[in-house]
């Protein structure tokens, strides 16, 4: 019986996994550098993206990192989802100008 209930499960994962791994290739290829200047990457539309080259990221990703690590996680957290006395920044970057 318990075989039945972890195949049925599997069979309604694997299409939302599939329809997720294709809107996160998406989302990699719109991230995508296209351009630099002055070691600053951007995308096809103009708006500021990281590089990841060998493995290894570029200065002004690094950079931000450091400084979100060095304060800004203390309240907000390590992965920016916030806490009981800071919001959280996951949402706000996207609306952020």
């Amino acid at each position: 019986m318990s075989v039945r209930i972890v195949i049925s499960a599997l069979t309604l994962a694997l299409p939302l996994a599939s329809s997720s791994l294709a809107h996160a290739q998406d989302s990699a290829e719109k991230a995508k550098a296209v351009t630099e200047e002055g070691g600053k990457h951007f995308d096809a539309e103009g708006n500021p993206t990281f590089k990841i080259e060998n493995g290894a990221v570029d200065w002004y990703t690094f950079s931000g990192y450091r400084r979100y690590h060095s304060d800004c996680h203390v309240c907000h957290g390590p992965d920016g989802t916030g806490s009981s006395y800071a919001p959280a920044l996951l949402n706000s970057l996207k609306t952020m100008d």
